[in-house]
């Protein structure tokens, strides 16, 4: 695909980031475009093997790089009732490509009305936020296997096994394993 209009597409629809927020102009290749304010960066890229056009705010504070995709800085609290399905645009065309663009640069934008996304304390909430969100899915990674294994267990009766794997989770079983974990110590203390 023809990318000629790459560069003048991104700084026109992302002119607000230089004019209302001070960035400036930091990095511009024919596939990305970074923009820096001090400890702050806002990057967008096309890969264009897979088509897909994305942005990521970042914040480097000599220490750590953090860096949050648009999905996950569409689900700050504050933005809550922002309806916009579409987190990562694909763009197989040059048409498609100028819509991604425009419909990012539009969201970027209305967040920024909102508030100041660049301050420490909203990367702070982002960095909690992908924190929790890492933790709950390892949590339910583990209760599916857990699930699994304990279900073999069942089925051979290994009542010690049952209890062992259901121990850990008990805040969080179904009422089907409760019951099968009590029928097991029950089996144990026979």
């Amino acid at each position: 695909m023809n990318l000629d209009n790459f560069e003048p597409l991104i700084k026109e629809s992302f002119s607000f980031l230089v004019s209302e927020h001070g960035f400036h102009l930091a990095d511009f290749d024919a596939t990305s475009v970074r923009w820096d304010r001090g400890m702050y960066h806002v990057a967008i890229s096309y890969y264009r093997y897979g088509f897909e056009l994305d942005l990521h705010l970042s914040y480097n504070d000599g220490k750590d790089l953090s860096s949050y995709s648009l999905s996950e800085v569409r689900h700050l609290e504050q933005l809550a009732d922002i309806k916009d399905s579409s987190y990562i645009y694909m763009a197989s065309t040059p048409e498609r490509l100028s819509l991604g663009i425009s419909q990012i640069a539009s969201l970027l934008k209305k967040i920024c009305e909102r508030f100041d996304i660049f301050n420490q304390e909203v990367f702070g909430v982002l960095a909690t936020m992908r924190r929790k969100n890492s933790e709950e899915y390892a949590k339910e990674n583990a209760l599916e296997r857990m699930r699994i294994d304990a279900e073999q267990a069942w089925r051979e009766k290994n009542f010690t096994a049952i209890t062992t794997l259901y121990e850990p989770f008990l805040n969080d079983l179904l009422q089907s394993e409760i019951k099968k974990y009590e029928y097991a110590l029950k089996q144990l203390k026979k």
